[in-house]
């Protein structure tokens, strides 16, 4: 076939077929949480990080060697992989990276609630 025969080939299919647009949809507003109301998913996931090392995961003590296989198991039962991590203010930031960086691992997203985000809640939450 001829150079002038592919490129009607190729016009053609090009016409017939016009290529959708590609791409991901970004919404740059400001940040904030969705409202457990507004939430289909009411049960979340947490892990808070005290001092000394020890990790709570909604609510329930876990070693830090447990810390991976407890997430699994409480992913297992959600929709939404997101996972909100807390940390006590004596808490080493090692432990609090070691969470997330577990949490990332087992394929979740990590939701950081910082000192300054709880003190913003709470007083929100107390009006």
């Amino acid at each position: 076939m001829s150079g002038w025969g592919l490129v009607l080939l190729l016009c053609v299919f090009m016409i017939g077929h016009p290529q959708a647009p590609k791409g991901v949809r970004i919404d740059l507003r400001g940040p904030s949480a969705a409202s457990l109301a507004q939430s289909p998913w009411t049960q979340t996931l947490g892990v808070y990080v005290e001092s000394g090392g020890v990790f709570r995961v909604n609510g329930e003590g876990v070693r830090k060697q447990e810390l991976k296989e407890s997430l699994l198991q409480e992913l297992g039962r959600q929709a939404v992989w997101v996972v909100y991590v807390e940390a006590d203010e004596n808490a080493k930031f090692g432990d609090v990276v070691y969470a997330m960086g577990t949490i990332e691992d087992v394929g979740a997203k990590v939701v950081w609630i910082t000192p300054g985000m709880r003190k913003e809640w709470d007083k929100e939450k107390s009006k």
